[in-house]
């Protein structure tokens, strides 16, 4: 789905766009925990919350971010990245939409700079933005931690993709 179609859904279904800064608390969830590789739920707290559609997310809160059970590898296929700093796009979905053990839950993407980083393996369509490649020096890492993903010696396709901020914020604005 588009994005601005995307985040449209979202906001309909009682999700918040987000721009914010997160940092994991270290707390984690696992879904079965008698199941191996089951998927974990880790915590962050966001601090200077921008909502930019739906209901207003209070900075100081705690969200969930979906990733890899405990001592399983962490890559950009199986969590979220993040970048230094902890700054960030996302949409919030409350505890009642997804059903989960957990919530609010984020699905997020790092911001870096005045760009927004898309990654194919998540839920994001940028087609129609014009995209470009994700070519910074400063690495990104997947939820909780893992190998930098990205950085100085990346190959040009690296299945990162970049659009600016101000454009993101503009089709979360319209949409």
């Amino acid at each position: 789905m588009p994005l601005r179609s995307q985040l449209a859904a979202a906001v309909q279904g009682g999700a918040s766009v987000i721009v914010a800064t997160g940092t994991l608390t270290g707390k984690s969830v696992t879904v079965d925990k008698a199941a191996a590789g089951a998927p974990a739920f880790y915590a962050m707290t966001l601090q200077s919350v921008q909502t930019l559609r739906g209901p207003v997310v209070a900075s100081g809160s705690t969200e969930w971010i979906p990733g890899p059970a405990p001592g399983t590898p962490a890559s950009p296929e199986n969590s979220a990245l993040l970048a230094p700093g902890g700054r960030l796009f996302a949409i919030v979905w409350p505890k009642a939409a997804t059903n989960d053990i957990v919530g609010p839950m984020l699905l997020l993407v790092p911001i870096v700079g005045a760009d927004v980083v898309f990654t194919p393996y998540g839920c994001w369509d940028v087609s129609g933005l014009l995209p470009g490649q994700y070519q910074e020096s400063t690495p990104l890492w997947p939820v909780p931690h893992g190998a930098n993903f990205g950085g100085e010696h990346q190959a040009a396709e690296n299945g990162l993709y970049t659009v600016p901020l101000a454009t993101v914020e503009q089709i979360a604005a319209s949409a």
